[in-house]
């Protein structure tokens, strides 16, 4: 900062501002002050990108580990907390569980998708490719597989395993929701339009469109056994498809 020019004025605190740490990297700087909260900002935006709550009383001290994968902090509740910086770092728009209750899937703003082991509630996989906000993500029946939708127009097919991409399917629009059928292979998708697409993932096409709702899909969920589609819309009706 050779011209020392002021970049941002955070001015969203009423209370005294108490100790301010940058994150080792310089891009993400914590903030805690008179109030129970810390706040982590990111430095080019100005923007807070996240809050960590769990002190009683006003905290005087929070600092980044050398790593910067911990932040640790002192308050007037006579507490030091430890907080683990893992996880998205932007909104989480959808979760979903594997079949088996072992794994959680989600899917972020930060392009991202994580796999979650649900007994340590460590991340065990970080998927990458979207290039976009990733929308939703889900565990295929048997567990082998996640398919997500994003911002980016595509649907990608990720090893659960490996945590590799294995399919990246292009649709014409861009995908608000989806849901698969039991093998994992057709793919049953929607956007802020009327109709319902049902996609081949292996030949990467549209094979089926459902076109009987008046108004936006809101929501497509298919029974266990695949047999059947249920949506809802807009329109204010849901409707019972039977799978072909």
């Amino acid at each position: 900062m050779k011209s020392g020019e002021e970049l941002h004025v955070m001015e969203e605190y009423s209370r005294i501002v108490n100790d301010v740490c940058f994150y080792p990297e310089g891009n993400i700087f914590v903030l805690c002050a008179d109030n129970q909260y810390i706040r982590l900002w990111d430095a080019k935006s100005g923007i807070e990108i996240r809050r960590f709550e769990g002190h009683s009383s006003r905290v005087a001290r929070a600092t980044f580990s050398p790593d910067g994968k911990i932040i640790a902090s002192g308050s007037f509740d006579k507490t030091i907390r430890i907080w683990d910086l893992k996880g998205h770092s932007n909104t989480v728009g959808d979760v979903q569980f594997s079949t088996d209750g072992q794994q959680i899937v989600s899917s972020s703003f930060d392009k991202t998708i994580g796999i979650w082991d649900l007994r340590s509630g460590e991340r065990i996989k970080e998927l990458k490719d979207h290039s976009q906000f990733v929308k939703r993500a889900q565990f295929s029946s048997d567990s082998r597989f996640i398919v997500s939708c994003s911002g980016d127009k595509t649907i990608r097919i990720w090893d659960v395993m490996s945590g590799l991409e294995r399919k990246t399917l292009a649709p014409p629009i861009v995908v608000t929701g989806m849901n698969t059928l039991p093998d994992a292979q057709t793919i049953v998708l929607y956007s802020n339009e009327t109709a319902i697409q049902l996609w081949d993932a292996n030949v990467k096409v549209e094979i089926q469109r459902l076109e009987e709702h008046s108004s936006d899909v809101t929501g497509v969920e298919i029974a266990l056994d695949g047999n059947a589609i249920v949506s809802s819309s807009k329109d204010g009706t849901v409707r019972l498809w039977e799978s072909f």
